[in-house]
């Protein structure tokens, strides 16, 4: 299983994460997002991944939009007070429970994106933080959760949130190094819009 998080809520292919998946998985991928067309920041659907099951074994995309950060807020030393943040909880709390019940079809696995980091700008370390409450929240222990890190600024702040966690005994897994990591594919997508097979990048489980 595979997670994206679209760029607008309209669910057309964007740009960044969203785009490159849904160049990945084809056409079919756009036909099957506009039946849901729009939804709201904090909402998500599942769709069909289409042809990267093929590719990558992803058999469903949660398409979850997240929150544009106020720029206004931006250096706000309490972004969590914000209207964004509970946005991005909700986010992260509606592609949870898309993931439940994709998990008791037999679903095993699923990985996530840093949501709304890019260029909706939302600060790294309070996004990692609410990124890791809501997952702990909902989603089932069965189901194992990697957080994609586009960049090392993102995989830092995940990690020591991560770490975090650890140390206050809210979870137990720690990094896990995989194979053909999807870091660097998502990465290859977004330029040539097909998948790398070769590299090895930090993937955090949750």
């Amino acid at each position: 299983m595979f997670c994206s998080f679209s760029a607008n809520t309209s669910l057309y292919e964007g740009g960044g994460v969203c785009g490159a998946i849904h160049r990945a998985a084809g056409p079919e991928l756009q036909k099957a997002c506009l039946p849901f067309s729009p939804i709201k920041a904090g909402e998500a659907i599942t769709t069909p991944a289409f042809e990267l099951e093929k590719s990558i074994g992803a058999k469903h995309v949660i398409h979850a939009v997240g929150p544009r950060y106020p720029v206004k807020d931006y250096d706000n030393e309490k972004p969590l007070e914000t209207e964004a943040a509970a946005t991005l909880g909700a986010t992260y709390r509606a592609l949870a429970m898309q993931a439940r019940y994709l998990c008791a079809d037999g679903a095993k696995s699923i990985t996530i994106p840093s949501i709304s980091t890019g260029i909706f700008r939302f600060p790294l370390e309070a996004a990692a933080k609410i990124a890791f409450s809501s997952l702990r929240e909902l989603l089932p222990e069965s189901l194992w959760c990697t957080i994609v890190c586009f960049d090392q600024a993102t995989f830092d702040a995940y990690w020591f949130e991560l770490e975090l966690s650890i140390v206050e005994g809210k979870q137990s897994r720690r990094i896990d190094w995989v194979n053909l990591g999807l870091v660097a594919q998502v990465a290859h997508i977004v330029k040539h819009g097909r998948l790398s097979s070769q590299s090895h990048s930090p993937l955090l489980p949750v």
